[in-house]
């Protein structure tokens, strides 16, 4: 048994589906289902974006697990024109998995403590909120760490208690796809500011940022990505 195939047990039984009953939600099977979780079988890519919207899990969850033990991220952020963006966005929509598409609201805090560049941003996206603490390096990778959040308005009660303040919000629409299963490819339409499209690799290796850093840059070329078109700023800066 590997461990997709367990992850997809564990959300059927948490989801409390039969086997069958998972098979008819999606138009395959219990023999099928069966097979998956047995690890006789491996769904494609497709069947399991089918499976984790189904059952309501991540689909990167589903496919990798905790793909963030490491607490880094390092992406690459281009600002791009309109059509830039159209033509990316039909190129990747037929060489990738589509995983979403979502409008976010972030509200970024700091601190009097804070280095620059570094702050608490909340999300809310599709009734779910996630508080973020991030600080970046270089402008190349950031410490990460999430956790979900079920009262927004308390938490941000103790943000104010601890000095911590509003600094800006930005609200997007996101598209997430997943290119070459190692890739996040997402393409943003941020309100008041126009399109962009970042690159983020997933389980990094956090012993060299810096040379994960060059791949994305690469991946950037490989996708015809005007290179002189990379941000130096995040979002919330752009505000400021």
């Amino acid at each position: 048994m590997n461990d997709v195939s367990i992850r997809i047990r564990n959300a059927r039984k948490k989801r409390k589906l039969t086997q069958e009953e998972l098979g008819e939600l999606l138009f395959v099977s219990d023999k099928t289902i069966s097979s998956w979780e047995s690890g006789r079988t491996i769904p494609d890519i497709e069947s399991i974006n089918k499976i984790s919207k189904v059952l309501d899990i991540s689909f990167l969850s589903l496919l990798y697990g905790d793909i963030n033990l490491n607490n880094i991220e390092i992406e690459v952020k281009f600002k791009v024109s309109k059509l830039e963006y159209n033509q990316l966005l039909h190129f990747i929509d037929k060489e990738s998995v589509k995983i979403s598409e979502e409008i976010q609201n972030d509200y970024y805090y700091v601190s009097d403590y804070f280095h620059e560049k570094e702050w608490i941003r909340i999300r809310n996206t599709n009734y779910k909120n996630i508080m973020t603490y991030k600080r970046w390096y270089q402008n190349k990778y950031c410490d990460e760490y999430e956790v979900y959040v079920d009262n927004v308005d308390n938490l941000q009660k103790i943000l104010n208690v601890l000095g911590a303040k509003l600094l800006v919000s930005v609200k997007k629409d996101r598209i997430k796809y997943l290119y070459k299963n190692q890739y996040l490819v997402l393409f943003d339409n941020v309100y008041n500011l126009g399109p962009f499209v970042e690159i983020e690799i997933l389980n990094p290796d956090i012993s060299n940022p810096l040379l994960e850093y060059d791949k994305l840059i690469e991946i950037a070329k490989e996708l015809n990505i005007n290179i002189n078109n990379l941000s130096d700023k995040r979002y919330p800066e752009y505000f400021l």
